[in-house]
């Protein structure tokens, strides 16, 4: 890559450069040292040298913009040398490129090198790479603190709201959709982590699950949640979401997306399914009959109490219902 005219000279990365972190190691064989190099240091023959023991040295620094004379002359363009250590910039650094690394990744600074000139003394440090790139751990640490992120189970309402149904209208849940944040200090970086519902199924006592493909089903043509004509009954409808994650290092100015997925349970909630019979009916609702005759002064039958007894049938404990049931069938 390009990284642009310094006074003249074009420092270009190598695209056959690995972008990874340099490794470095060593093979000893009598008195004769070879130092390889493998990783971003680019493509550099061994070197080969008597020493009793010194190998070269390698450090990371950047390369300064005062370093280059703005010349055309090549010599005097070429990336300088420095005896003892690679000085600091006294003024501008030459600027890292933005579009080097790809996401996730980090730019590194120029490599420089130093080899043994005797047995106990180093020659001067010269650049062996300009800018390259690398994993960055503060994301790999973002990612495992995602995955470890406690997320909140989210608050529903249903409609009907009360506890029941009827067969014919099924269920029409709303489920809250907002994100869930949370922020984690990382390695003295201030990190924050975003859980993000995607997903909601419902699954029934029974094991039936109903998908939904919106958080708020209120104005759905059908119910995402519908039930199968048949005996009034009792069931527990549990809401299981899946979240995807995101991570940003720049207090959420861009977000990062997390590999994998995290889901929540939420805990079981009874619902009360009523299965109502049309029924033939003399008087009105304001004890007017066409009969004539006075309206009955017992309860009758509705939707919620379609035994009459004086008990909406939702309002029966779960631990009871069966045999309520069972009891008013006879």
């Amino acid at each position: 890559m390009d990284l642009g005219p310094f006074g003249g000279m074009h420092l270009s990365r190598n695209d056959n450069e690995p972008d990874s972190r340099a490794d470095f190691f060593a093979a000893t064989g009598g008195s004769e040292v070879t130092v390889e190099i493998s990783g971003d240091v680019g493509a550099i023959d061994p070197v080969s040298f008597e020493t009793n023991g010194l190998q070269p040295r390698f450090v990371r620094a950047p390369m300064c913009l005062g370093w280059f004379a703005e010349t055309e002359d090549p010599l005097l363009n070429s990336p300088p040398s420095f005896y003892g250590s690679v000085p600091s910039c006294p003024g501008s650094e030459v600027p890292a490129p933005t579009t080097l690394c790809a996401e996730g990744e980090a730019v590194q600074e120029p490599l420089w090198r130093s080899d043994p000139v005797s047995d106990t003394s180093y020659g001067p440090w010269a650049i062996v790479t300009t800018y390259t790139c690398a994993t960055d751990p503060l994301h790999a640490a973002a990612i495992n603190a995602w995955q470890s992120m406690t997320i909140t189970p989210p608050g529903y309402t249903w409609w009907p709201g009360d506890g029941w149904t009827t067969t014919s209208w099924g269920l029409f849940p709303t489920v809250d959709d907002t994100p869930q944040t949370v922020t984690v200090n990382l390695a003295g970086t201030d990190v924050m982590l975003r859980a993000t519902p995607t997903r909601w199924v419902w699954t029934q006592t029974d094991g039936t699950t109903h998908p939904m493909t919106s958080a708020d089903s209120t104005n759905a043509d059908t119910p995402p949640v519908a039930f199968a004509r048949g005996p009034e009954r009792r069931t527990q409808l549990t809401l299981t979401t899946t979240w995807e994650g995101h991570y940003s290092l720049n207090n959420a100015t861009t977000w990062i997306q997390a590999p994998g997925t995290a889901t929540t349970t939420n805990a079981p909630q009874s619902l009360h399914i009523y299965n109502p019979k049309p029924r033939l009916v003399d008087c009105d609702l304001n004890g007017h009959c066409n009969s004539g005759q006075p309206a009955p002064t017992t309860p009758v039958p509705t939707i919620t109490d379609p035994d009459a007894d004086g008990t909406d049938n939702h309002t029966i404990p779960d631990n009871q219902i069966e045999d309520y049931l069972q009891e008013r069938s006879k």
